[in-house]
């Protein structure tokens, strides 16, 4: 959800809610720059004022905004917020944030930034939510398969072709420039695996 008013992000969660959807994950609104005060408050009141559980999302390319994660760990304790995505690009945020939430079970991390994916699992995030797993999602299946299976060589290997298959599809793009279906499935085709862009690389 990313409305700038927080009424109809409310009533789209819970219409969501009622269509059965299990967890909804909220941006910032973004058409004025937030105090960090004003971040906090507009997720407790978001989540106080849906039926269905919140995910705070950090996307500061579209949001032009970094939601700092001293807000996020205090939001985390809030009885309708579940877990955050992130899909800033900072290592040393990452490290931060898996620090905090790698070993809580009332609260997860999941990693929109795919340049980093396995690092993020073998680190203990709790799960990947890239754009580049609509494109390739079983590279992301594997991925996930080889870290919990201790395989690390693996784990690095899907991640050299999550980062060619990111490459492929969003290099000289800007977020929302389109990437049709013709160059989407020349851009499976150039993974290992071939043309079906359900995996790309489930084959390996």
């Amino acid at each position: 959800m990313s409305s700038n008013i927080i009424n109809e992000s409310i009533d789209f969660a819970n219409y969501c809610a009622d269509q059965g959807v299990d967890a909804v994950a909220a941006t910032l609104p973004s058409y004025y720059v937030l105090t960090e005060s004003q971040m906090k408050k507009y997720f407790e009141d978001l989540a106080n004022a849906i039926k269905v559980p919140l995910i705070i999302y950090n996307i500061p390319a579209t949001t032009h905004m970094s939601i700092p994660l001293s807000i996020i760990d205090e939001l985390s304790h809030h009885p309708n917020i579940v877990a955050t995505k992130d899909s800033e690009r900072s290592d040393e945020r990452l490290q931060q944030s898996l620090a905090l939430w790698k070993d809580r079970t009332d609260f997860g991390h999941f990693l929109g930034w795919a340049a980093r994916s396995a690092d993020a699992l073998l680190g203990g995030s709790d799960g990947l939510i890239p754009s580049t797993g609509n494109v390739f999602p079983g590279i992301y299946q594997k991925m996930l398969e080889a870290v919990e299976a201790g395989n690390k060589e693996l784990a690095y290997e899907m991640q050299q072709h999550s980062d060619t298959g990111g490459n492929l599809y969003q290099s000289g793009r800007t977020l929302g420039e389109p990437l049709g279906f013709e160059s989407t499935n020349a851009a499976a085709r150039a993974l290992p695996g071939g043309s079906d862009a359900s995996f790309a690389a489930t084959e390996q």
